[in-house]
């Protein structure tokens, strides 16, 4: 295969070339022949988990479980973003056993590397924990992060809004927030009022 395929290939999976070692770092000028030759060639022939894994560890990645595969590739169930609207999805990828195209094994990256930045904070730490992770495992974990849209829509009315008297109005907590803030270069007048007042109070014997 010739290296202006190869190149095509790095290109398009920049976005997910972190820099660090890891699976942030999976595709990249550095990335060895054999798997970028394989990559090249997914369309025709589809990469199956166990070919997956031999180039993950070719390039000294973990391996992921059979699990994480049918999560991120295979599957598109309730997570707390609509995964279907990622871009390059198709609803042919669903369900099928086998990665079909380069963009079905993007839009599996994708989603990896948004939940690793949302929920763990850490790409490469959000990986290694949870690619040994099975489905069951997986969707229990994204289903509790979900909002509960209709749980929410059941709650019913909250209570009306009441007024608030003028002379209440210093207990909120904005108006306090405000009233105690030092002015520039000066004490605010809330303060020099206070004062003022305990200096007209006699001292006590």
């Amino acid at each position: 295969m010739s290296q202006k395929v190869y190149d095509k290939i790095i290109k398009e999976f920049e976005i997910f070339s972190g820099g660090s070692d890891g699976i942030d770092n999976w595709i990249n000028s550095e990335t060895h022949s054999k798997i970028l030759e394989r990559l090249s060639n997914i369309s025709k022939n589809p990469l199956s988990l166990n070919q997956f894994n031999e180039l993950l560890g070719l390039s000294g990645d973990k391996v992921i479980s059979q699990g994480f595969f049918e999560y991120y590739w295979q599957k598109a169930t309730e997570h707390p973003y609509d995964v279907k609207k990622i871009e390059k999805f198709k609803p042919e990828y669903l369900n099928k056993e086998k990665i079909i195209s380069l963009d079905h094994l993007w839009w599996g990256f994708y989603r990896i590397f948004v939940d690793g930045l949302l929920f763990s904070g850490n790409i490469a730490k959000f990986y290694k924990n949870f690619c040994i992770k099975d489905f069951e495992y997986l969707k229990s974990y994204f289903d509790a992060k979900c909002y509960k849209t209709d749980e929410i829509k059941n709650r019913g009315p909250a209570l009306g809004l009441i007024d608030i008297v003028k002379d209440n109005r210093y207990l909120i907590s904005e108006m306090a927030c405000k009233t105690y803030d030092a002015l520039p270069d000066s004490q605010n007048e809330f303060k020099q009022d206070i004062l003022s007042a305990l200096q007209q109070i006699p001292l006590l014997s």
